[in-house]
């Protein structure tokens, strides 16, 4: 809504056109989204990422949901694999972008 126009500032129009890529490679069935998290680079390697997202991976395992991200660096992806990640699609963002990795991981029953 309009607050979200607030919020982007100048940067709605990109914001926009990156909503037209990364919308359509959500999947359809019921997810969890996982939106963003980050670790300041002074504590990162420390395990901090992986304990802030085991809860949420726990309740994706115990309602059989799965999850969904996308990440911009291989790093990320990296750490999302070691989660149970699996990349399923990539994407470059318009106007000189980051590529972008989307990943899904199905819930560790139905593995």
């Amino acid at each position: 809504g309009s607050a979200i126009a607030e919020l982007m500032g100048d940067r709605l129009p990109a914001a926009m056109a990156a909503a037209e890529i990364t919308d359509p490679m959500r999947p359809a069935e019921p997810h969890w989204y996982l939106a963003s998290m980050g670790t300041h680079p002074d504590w990162q390697n420390r395990g901090l990422g992986g304990r802030v997202l085991e809860p949420v991976l726990s309740r994706c395992d115990a309602e059989g949901t799965p999850a969904f991200t996308e990440t911009a660096t291989e790093a990320n992806v990296r750490f999302y694999r070691r989660a149970g990640f699996d990349v399923v699609a990539e994407a470059e963002l318009p106007d000189d972008g980051p590529r972008l990795w989307f990943m899904y991981r199905e819930p560790k029953e139905a593995r």
